[in-house]
């Protein structure tokens, strides 16, 4: 595998400049990505980008995968998109997470619930605490309602961590309160009601 990042990297570096620096804004987004979201995160005119991402097709960094949602790309690889991240200073990475995430409000305004996982993902990698700790509490009440109860304690176990990064304070508490009243039946029903540990987000919550 490090032959391989290293082969990749080589390639990537090879690329022109502006190849490269969309490639790795493309690659915070994910594997994945839709036009119109490369359209609102990427710092370029409608045209240049068109011009880049078919410069980026030609080289077999991305292909198109035209959807009824609209077109859609993906990186050929896994790995490429991986290198092409990895590339990137961790301050650019993490305001490029910031933007992809408000990038993603702003686009899917009506229908937000489709990408709550997504938008607690790029909130945390973009180091907005209290965003993605909002998005994780509702990804989790989602998941409880398809019965996902391992995916909600996830969730949720994750936003609690994110809380130590907040001010102690009325508002820390509050959203410590609502996390553990939440975590409550999901661990329950992953661990079991007798385990020791379903319990303790019961306690926690009395002593909020």
């Amino acid at each position: 595998r490090d032959r391989v990042q290293g082969v990749l990297a080589a390639r990537i570096d090879r690329l022109p400049d502006r190849a490269r620096q969309v490639l790795q804004t493309l690659s915070v987004i994910g594997r994945a990505f839709s036009l119109d979201l490369a359209e609102s995160v990427v710092d370029a005119s409608e045209e240049d980008l068109e011009a880049v991402l078919a410069a980026l097709q030609d080289a077999e960094f991305i292909y198109e995968h035209p959807t009824v949602a609209g077109t859609q790309y993906m990186f050929k690889h896994a790995l490429t998109q991986v290198v092409a991240y990895e590339s990137l200073l961790g301050r650019a990475r993490r305001a490029l997470h910031e933007r992809v995430a408000g990038a993603i409000e702003a686009l899917h305004a009506s229908h937000p619930e489709d990408y709550y996982g997504e938008l607690a993902l790029h909130f945390r990698l973009g180091g907005n605490a209290r965003k993605a700790i909002g998005y994780l509490q509702l990804a989790a009440g989602q998941a409880v309602q398809r019965s996902a109860h391992k995916e909600a304690v996830k969730h949720l176990i994750t936003a609690l961590g994110l809380l130590e990064t907040l001010p102690e304070g009325p508002e820390r508490v509050q959203r410590e309160l609502a996390i553990q009243v939440a975590l409550g039946p999901p661990l329950a029903l992953t661990r079991g009601y007798g385990d020791p540990e379903a319990g303790r987000p019961l306690l926690r919550a009395q002593e909020l």
